[in-house]
């Protein structure tokens, strides 16, 4: 998993605190901000002047904070020294006769910066803090009523109670958090093991194919003394040896204009080229790469093959096609060449893209390729997956608000209001309806039931517009109004899946209806204050709240873009390391080895019969290299080629042609098989031609070689499984035929070497 731990903070831990943290700070700022301009507008809502500014000057630093959101650790400390201060001002912001009645700045600006620093900061931080704030509150409002009064009031068991939630609500998200980093980082680690392989396979097969068409072709001609004008020779071995140096893993994905590179690739053919269609095509710089070569393959095999006039390019977006006017050739050919099959058409697959070859005797060639439009490339954490993380934060989430809201009823205004009513039968009754709502937000939660969360949400919108008409006017001032700010906490839970917009709308109705009705019935400064900090004691920290559900699904996505991001990081970094590997492994030897045929080509040196003879042995270890990447692990053609090798070492030029399927045979069964054809190439002289095919669970070996002497090898065709042997002068052609069988005694299933 490492390169996927961060540091030891995953991605989903970084981000959800990264949007928890700013989320608290708005809540933060925003309350204070409201509370001071409140003050600010009535001078008369505090009992002295230095308390007055104390709280303007709070509104200045929230101004501050708003605008520049700094989680910097000594900034939110800061915002708690001046949390301090205002508890510690209470003498000159409140009276004796407003502390336990109703409610007051100190409160609300006590209330949202303890629960805001219990999901901020860490446990070991918040609770220092959060002991500092009561403390300074309690030891202060002793100062105004007495610590009987304070012990009596309720604001500080609602704001232990808020410090508990938001504590419990860190520790949840964060530990959910980290099992989703830890998960995704298992599943991403997977992910770039696939990756790896998938191009380390692609490269494989490219790297096949770039030797098919440069060094093996150049060679085979060299080998086979085909006529060649020396410029043009040398010309095809310079582009063989720039296109054999490049290296995959760093071939750059820029933009690149695909015309291009065709009229580069295609500058050193010996017939016409003509282009129609774009003058410039941009694309991906490996599609672009994978589309050039393939071209380029194509007319190589009409420069060589097709006897052709002329060859028509033409490009079109997501298209190309390559058309001549040649001798075309049987449509067959196509599954049996490696050329076609690997250079043209599984080049195309291998950047998921396609390629069609349509041909015909005397008719001529038409290759297409074509691919996609480009789009993004993703990983498997899917967006259900992002879905799942915003789920469990919601499930979590949702159940600690509810709890919240039972408790901050049961531990806040409710019990005065109830204690102080004329009706306290229908106050306790309206209470516990409303609590009975507020506990329907947990089937909502836990199974998305809708429709009984709107019949809670219909009987608390009663509660919250019938609640006030039990309350004198003159106590809609106090804590006797409680539905104003307590319903909206027990709103919160049941809206939490709705839409932000439409969340927000519907909560903001269940606090302004009742406020304006308020108004109405008390048109008064008191009544102005009191709405302005339960405004920003119980709506502004309610709709924030509400909005964690928004900057949970935000800070997921946030997650899942780093770890796209980390892991084409990660996974460009592997796969270079692999390929280059791969390259001195495999492939470094066999370049290697063609180079100085190929520069001394380059240079346009005569061809002497070594360098002829040079061409011809490293064409013919091409030849096998390419079949060994047909068949690498079929047993039959495992021993063949371990016989031809022997050949080779004794000088025999040995070439052998492959079926696609050949049945599966047993160690016994192999041996049978191929003990005639090791006695034949044990006696070949300077070439040996070998073709395996295959008939249903029929297997057949033909061979084809100079002998030394023929007396030496007549006895092969006493082998029962040798079905025809004939000599002509100092040549032998053997057939070899076995039909397998399983244990059963049934013909054998075929076993693909493609």
């Amino acid at each position: 998993m490492e390169g996927f731990a961060g540091g030891g903070v995953g991605a989903a831990q970084r981000h959800i605190r990264r949007w928890a943290a700013t989320l608290c700070i708005l809540l933060r700022h925003s309350t204070n901000l409201v509370v001071a301009a409140v003050v600010f507008a009535n001078p008369g809502a505090v009992v002295e002047p230095l308390g007055r500014w104390l709280l303007v000057a709070v509104g200045c630093w929230a101004v501050y904070r708003l605008a520049t959101r700094s989680q910097w650790l000594a900034w939110t400390l800061a915002d708690a020294a001046a949390t301090i201060a205002v508890c510690a001002a209470q003498p000159w912001i409140i009276d004796n006769a407003h502390f336990v009645s109703t409610v007051s700045a100190p409160q609300v600006v006590t209330s949202a910066a303890v629960a805001t620093f219990a999901i901020q900061l860490a446990p070991a931080m918040s609770l220092p803090v959060a002991v500092l704030i009561l403390g300074s509150y309690g030891c202060s409002a002793a100062t105004v009523v007495g610590w009987r009064e304070v012990l009596n009031a309720d604001d500080i068991y609602f704001f232990v109670v808020q410090a508990v939630t938001g504590i419990l609500i860190r520790i949840m998200l964060w530990r959910i958090a980290a099992a989703v980093d830890r998960a995704r980082a298992s599943r991403l680690a997977a992910e770039v093991s696939e990756r790896v392989g998938e191009a380390r396979h692609d490269y494989d097969r490219e790297q096949l194919a770039v030797l098919h068409d440069t060094a093996a072709a150049t060679l085979l001609l060299v080998g086979q003394g085909a006529a060649l004008p020396p410029g043009r020779l040398a010309a095809q071995a310079r582009r063989d040896l720039d296109l054999l140096g490049q290296r995959p893993w760093s071939r750059s994905s820029d933009f690149t204009d695909l015309v291009a590179l065709l009229r580069a690739g295609v500058q050193h053919l010996g017939i016409p080229v003509a282009f129609t269609g774009e003058k410039q095509l941009w694309i991906d710089g490996q599609l672009a790469s994978a589309v050039a070569a393939a071209v380029r393959e194509a007319t190589n095999n009409v420069d060589r093959h097709a006897h052709a006039t002329i060859v028509h390019i033409e490009v079109r977006p997501q298209r190309v096609t390559v058309t001549d006017d040649g001798v075309g050739f049987a449509q067959e050919a196509v599954r049996r060449g490696h050329g076609t099959r690997e250079s043209i058409l599984g080049r195309m697959q291998r950047v998921g893209g396609s390629g069609v070859i349509r041909s015909s005797p005397t008719e001529g060639t038409v290759v297409e390729l074509s691919w996609p439009e480009p789009r993004a490339e993703s990983s498997t954490e899917s967006v259900t997956d992002t879905d799942r993380f915003i789920r469990r934060v919601r499930v979590v989430y949702g159940l600690a608000i509810t709890a919240f809201a039972v408790m901050s009823m049961a531990a806040a205004t409710v019990p005065w209001s109830i204690a102080n009513s004329r009706h306290p039968a229908i106050q306790g009754g309206l209470v516990a309806v409303a609590a009975a709502c507020t506990l329907v937000a947990i089937p909502v939660i836990l199974m998305r039931t809708r429709r009984i969360g709107w019949v809670a949400g219909l009987v608390l919108a009663g509660i919250a517009l019938a609640r006030p008409a039990l309350v004198d006017p003159g106590l809609l001032t106090t804590d006797g109004n409680w539905s104003l700010g307590m319903i909206g906490w027990c709103v919160v839970p049941l809206l939490l899946g709705w839409p932000a917009v439409r969340a927000a709308a519907v909560l903001s109705a269940y606090w302004v209806v009742p406020a304006v009705i308020d108004l109405i019935r008390n048109p008064s400064g008191p009544m102005a204050v009191y709405l302005g900090l339960s405004l920003a004691g119980f709506l502004i920290p309610q709709l924030f709240t509400l909005s964690f559900g928004a900057i949970a699904r935000r800070a997921a996505h946030d997650a899942r873009a780093e770890n796209e991001a980390q892991l084409a990081a990660v996974t460009k970094q592997r796969v270079a390391e692999a390929l280059r590997a791969d390259y001195l492994s495999r492939y470094a030897e066999v370049i290697d080895r063609v180079v100085p045929v190929l520069t001394a080509l380059s240079r346009g040196e005569r061809i002497t019969p070594k360098l002829r003879r040079q061409a011809k042995i490293e064409s013919s270890r091409l030849r096998m290299l390419f079949d060994h990447s047909r068949a690498p692990a079929h047993p039959v053609v495992a021993e063949i080629r371990s016989l031809a090798e022997a050949a080779e070492q004794r000088g025999v030029d040995v070439s052998i042609d492959l079926d696609a399927d050949l049945p599966n045979l047993s160690s016994s069964e192999v041996r049978e098989f191929a003990t005639p054809i090791a006695e034949l190439l044990a006696e070949a002289g300077r070439t040996a031609r070998i073709v395996l095919t295959a008939e249903g669970a029929e297997v057949t070996g033909s061979v084809v070689c100079d002998v030394q002497a023929v007396a030496t090898v007549e006895h092969l065709a006493n082998y029962p499984n040798v079905t025809s042997f004939v000599c002509s002068g100092d040549s032998a052609w053997m057939t070899v035929v076995h039909a397998a069988v399983d244990e059963s005694g049934r013909p054998a299933t075929l076993m693909s070497t493609a």
